[in-house]
């Protein structure tokens, strides 16, 4: 054999040539032959890389641009300094940005975002992670978005930062439920939660939520999930979150998805998807939602990837042939296959592969090229497409490789090669496979070697189809009529194979893979699997899923059948009141059924729920009464009650309260009749529906609550009574001190952690009703803030929006000093040097979370009020909206209450710019709006206005009959602040002296007049109402203008001036100065 060089003559045997060989000689004739063995591998290696198509790792033919923009997007975005890559920026926030990648079927969008961003990002240090869903498996429960966040549960516990990202979600979710929640959605990231104090119960954490349903579920989760990735993100360099295949996603992750772009709190991130275009038309789930991201400002960027040009097909065919430097070569045979493919990437190497599988493309050595017949290329491209292809190339294998792909297919585009074994062990009658607990590697690498699937990164255990077609193609290899028993077959396998903490985990591809052989199954196993969707359906509900639960709940009563209310009554009314939970649906086939009330009564509830969400809030309280009549318990019939009846039942409830202490309260025995916790629970839903529909009957279920918490025991709706009950002590009564007895009673109640659902609602009365009565306003700032996150955490949103609005009349309304700032715990850096400019930021930030993150339109306009006020006031420009615009959403939407926020706050905006004629104006035409807000802030703040602008107008009238009219209305005023200066109210003390000034003014009592102004400023200045002193120093200086003494004119204007510049009022500023030059003749 020649190796190399010319051939030598054979050397013939001699019996010195048969002696023993030298040391030497025998070293250097075995170096000798290993050189010629490296040599002849390296010639096989050579041949055979010849011989192989070129298909791994190839350039991506046509796609620079879209490369090089996906480059761009992640340099952008990255938080990697250039002199230190391990910096991170705390403080990091991120813009509003959605990456898309659409195409059809094969045109290489998975590829592209692995070539532009996924390489990038990990040589940069970024964790790029992803989850992919899949067709036959289309729905399941977020299923893609827990795959992507166990890859980066992964990455951090290989992260420097691990220990740091978990001490944060320690000390940020210390709440056992709100863990085991999310464990149930996202098993993968329980080595976040593996810390000290966690002590998770194995198990447990597939457990779903059971206090909460419908929105607030869903609130709840996506709430919880923005604040891990918070924690983890403000940790990391950046993440890049890649969801594909999204045509096929749940609404669930749609919208999840949806509520993470949008928040501007979650640092480093990026979220990218890729979707079949073809497959989602413009009312698909996911168009909807990105049309709504872009909306609220979300700047997205949507790549469409076609498919191949003939000249960039000429140039993949020629990589794959390893003949770039000849493209010219190949023309023909890429023309030929351009034709057929249309010039779809994946398609155009599935028939390059087919042509060289089939021995019709071949490497010639004589010729030292690649050949073919075009005859034999053209018939089977005429008679074949790329699934017949594929179909044909997996047939070529063996019987059981054909079954594990079959098995593969069913399960997913990722699987588990244990659980693959695991059920082709159920389904072989061969003794060889029955007991095998893996897969021969020979199959494996025989598979990955061909490019039909793949090793997951960072999961050895698992495999994925390199392409959806491949699924496709091995799902075709079971044959059509017996698709639905293959697959129900594989869920019964499972269900009895699968331990159960791992069925528990699960569970869904289970019960649907049994799901699709329903219509055989019989008897007793009918109704375990109605059972088994039951639970799934519970799950699904559990993480919010809503759309997902309905399809179990459905599929378990169609299980059940027409007899399941004889048969199975127990669990056909759960399936339908867990599905009318889920959709508001089914109410009136459980409510028209021949049962006890009480297993009515969570139909009945949901449907109060239901239309109190559409504003049905009269059918909401015949409901309500109605069921609490069938329960046997007295209930006000649906009418407007007397003042008689109100007062009678008022003393009644007074009496049987007597003087119990809020311990006492708190302490009383915890309720336990059934019964009594139902109506309790109509009478909460009721308190809620009577306050818009009929008000007067309010205090009378207020009072049933209150009486009932006292003779049977408290449960969380107690926290309604007492809180409630304290609010009708204020507003109808003028009790100040019982009424903070009732919120103390209330906060006590709250502490329970059984009562948590209430601290949001329950709460918010105390803050926004009572306290203010007594007690500084700077005091609820902190609590109003703590009751909107808790909202937000609980998924109570309505609450956390009136926190909210509540909270920004708070702000807008207190100057903080530093020693009160410090006082109530809050950071001085939010409010001090400019503190407008820092109220500005923070009514933004509400405005912003209301309306864009909780998509709460209707509510944006309460926070809104503040916002275009305290612009007016820094001479920021409302383009967007201004009051008029307000009233006029407030009045189409029928907001009373909105309507007052506004006219108080437009009053009071004129009567700081000293415009006291449009102040009367609209003073005039305000309406009663004490009786729109009772008990609440801006009442308070509203008489105020009242009683200064009546004043002012009865000063500038020539009309002594006028003056007295307008005299009266604001004495009349005046009485009404008295008797609250009387019962503690500290936040109007200040007022009162600037209100008497101006009386005193009027009556012409000079003396009187200075040294109300003086108390009026000294008071305004302790207790942190900047503006109000400024307002004050005006009005003094005004004042002492008519009387001719430019000393105090400009003493007055001058901190009149240092106040609102204080305030950040620049606008205001400059009017004042204005006003100087004129008073006093400044230049």
């Amino acid at each position: 054999m020649m190796l190399g060089g010319t051939m030598k003559p054979a050397v013939t045997p001699t019996v010195e040539n048969d002696a023993p060989a030298p040391a030497g000689r025998l070293q250097r004739l075995s170096d000798g032959v290993t050189e010629a063995a490296k040599a002849a591998r390296k010639v096989n290696k050579v041949s055979s890389n010849l011989t192989q198509l070129n298909l791994a790792n190839m350039h991506l033919h046509g796609r620079d641009d879209d490369m090089q923009l996906l480059k761009n997007k992640l340099r952008a975005f990255a938080k990697v300094d250039s002199k230190d890559d391990d910096a991170i920026d705390d403080d990091a926030t991120r813009r509003l940005e959605l990456v898309l990648v659409a195409g059809v079927s094969g045109t290489g969008k998975s590829a592209l975002v692995k070539r532009g961003l996924e390489e990038p990002a990990q040589k940069k240090g970024l964790a790029f992670v992803g989850g992919k869903f899949d067709l036959n498996n289309a729905g399941l429960p977020l299923s893609a978005f827990s795959s992507a966040m166990t890859s980066l549960t992964q990455f951090i516990m290989a992260n420097k930062n691990k220990d740091k990202i978990k001490e944060g979600i320690k000390e940020a979710m210390s709440d056992k439920k709100d863990i085991i929640h999310l464990l149930g959605i996202m098993p993968g990231c329980e080595d976040l939660f593996t810390f000290e104090g966690s002590n998770l119960q194995l198990g447990a954490k597939n457990a779903h939520h059971p206090s909460i349903g419908g929105k607030e579920a869903v609130q709840q989760l996506q709430y919880s999930i923005r604040r891990l990735l918070k924690i983890i993100c403000s940790n990391l360099k950046g993440v890049v979150l890649f969801i594909d295949d999204l045509q096929w996603s749940d609404v669930g992750t749609i919208e999840l998805l949806k509520s993470i772009i949008t928040d501007k709190d979650i640092p480093s991130l990026i979220v990218v998807g890729a979707y079949r275009e073809d497959e989602v038309s413009d009312s698909h789930p996911l168009m909807l939602q990105i049309k709504d991201c872009e909306a609220n400002g979300v700047e997205t960027t949507t790549l469409k990837i076609g498919n191949l040009s003939l000249s960039h097909a000429k140039s993949m065919v020629a990589e794959a042939l390893r003949m770039e430097d000849n493209e010219e070569a190949v023309s023909a045979l890429a023309t030929t296959i351009y034709k057929k493919t249309n010039g779809n990437a994946f398609f155009v190497l599935v028939f390059l592969r087919s042509l060289y599988d089939e021995e019709l493309l071949q490497y010639n050595f004589g010729a030292m090229k690649w050949i073919w017949d075009d005859d034999a290329v053209n018939s089977k491209l005429v008679t074949e497409n790329v699934a017949t292809i594929l179909i044909n190339k997996l047939k070529r294998f063996d019987k059981p490789t054909q079954m594990a792909l079959q098995v593969a297919s069913c399960l997913g585009a990722s699987f588990s090669m244990s659980i693959v074994a695991l059920v082709i062990g159920g389904l072989s009658t061969s003794e060889t496979y029955a007991s095998t607990t893996s897969l021969p590697s020979s199959m494996i690498e025989e598979l990955e070697d061909d490019g039909l699937w793949e090793e997951e990164r960072d999961s050895p255990g698992r495999r994925r189809f390199s392409h959806d077609q491949i699924q496709s193609a091995a799902f075709e290899l079971i044959p059509s009529e017996t698709r639905d028993s293959f697959r129900g077959q594989i869920g019964d396998i499972l269900m009895q194979k699968l331990a159960p903490e791992d069925l528990e985990g699960h569970l869904f591809e289970v019960v649907s893979l049994r799901n699709c052989d329903k219509a055989s199954t019989a008897g007793q196993d009918r109704q375990e699997l109605a059972s088994m969707n039951l639970r799934a359906g519970l799950k699904a509900s559990g993480n919010a899923a809503f759309d997902a639960a309905v399809v179990y709940y459905r599929t378990g009563r169609e299980l059940l059948g027409a007899t399941a209310w004889d048969d199975d009554r127990a669990t056909m009314l759960q399936l339908c009141s867990q599905e009318a939970n889920a959709c508001f649906l089914l109410i009136d086939e459980v409510l028209s059924k021949d049962i006890a009330i009480e297993d009515k009564y969570k139909a009945y509830e949901i449907k109060m729920l239901a239309a109190q969400a559409e504003s049905n809030f009269l059918e909401s309280v015949d409901i309500g009464i109605e069921v609490r009549k069938q329960l046997g318990l007295r209930t006000p019939a649906n009418k407007p009650a007397s003042m008689l009846v109100i007062l009678k039942e008022f003393f009644k409830t007074s009496r049987l309260l007597g003087k119990r202490t809020p311990e006492e309260l708190a302490s009383l025995p915890k309720l336990e009749d059934e019964k009594i916790i139902m109506g309790q629970r109509m009478l909460e839903l009721l308190n809620t529906a009577s306050y818009i529909a009929q008000p007067t009957l309010m205090p009378l279920i207020n009072f049933l609550m209150l009486r009932a918490s006292i003779k049977h025991g408290i449960n969380a709706t107690s926290c309604d009574a007492f809180s409630g009950y304290g609010v009708l002590l204020i507003a109808a009564f003028g009790k100040f001190d019982r009424a903070r007895d009732m919120a103390r009673a209330t906060e006590l109640l709250l502490e329970n952690p059984d009562y948590g659902r209430k601290l949001a609602t329950a709460a918010f009365g105390c803050e926004s009703f009572i306290y203010h009565w007594t007690a500084p306003l700077q005091g609820t700032l902190t609590p109003l803030l703590t009751g909107f996150q808790k909202g937000l955490e609980i998924g109570d949103i309505e609450s956390a929006r009136v926190y909210v609005c509540n909270r920004s009349l708070s702000s807008y309304h207190c100057f903080l000093t530093p020693k009160i700032l410090i006082f109530y715990g809050i950071q001085s850096r939010r409010y001090s040097s400019r503190p407008l400019d820092g109220v500005v930021h923070e009514l933004q930030t509400n405005v912003d979370v209301i309306g864009k993150q909780l998509k709460l339109q209707t509510y944006v306009t309460a926070a809104l009020v503040f916002l275009v006020a305290a612009k007016e006031l820094r001479g920021i420009d409302n383009d967007d909206i201004g009051f008029e615009e307000i009233l006029t959403i407030a009045s189409e939407s029928n907001d009373v209450l909105c309507r007052a926020f506004t006219i108080t706050t437009q009053i009071e905006t004129c009567v700081i710019f000293h415009d006291m004629d449009t102040a009367l104006n609209l003073l005039n035409g305000a309406g009663n709006v004490r009786a729109d807000t009772p008990g609440m802030y801006v009442s308070v703040r509203f008489t105020v206005l009242e009683a200064l602008v009546y004043l002012k107008a009865a000063q500038a009238s020539t009309s002594w009959q006028v003056k007295r009219k307008l005299t009266k209305k604001a004495t009349k005023s005046m009485k009404l602040i008295r008797g609250w200066l009387k019962g503690g109210n500290v936040n109007v003390v200040h007022a009162m002296h600037l209100i008497s000034a101006e009386l005193a003014v009027l009556k012409g009592n000079k003396s009187e007049a200075e040294e109300q102004f003086k108390s009026a400023i000294s008071v305004a200045s302790r207790n942190g109402f900047l503006q109000d002193r400024g307002l004050a120093h005006e009005l003094a200086g005004r004042h002492y203008a008519t009387q001719g003494d430019t000393y105090w004119v400009r003493f007055h204007l001058e901190r009149a001036e240092q106040s609102f510049t204080d305030w950040g009022a620049t606008a205001k500023v400059e009017q004042l100065r204005e006003t100087k030059r004129v008073l006093l003749g400044d230049d």
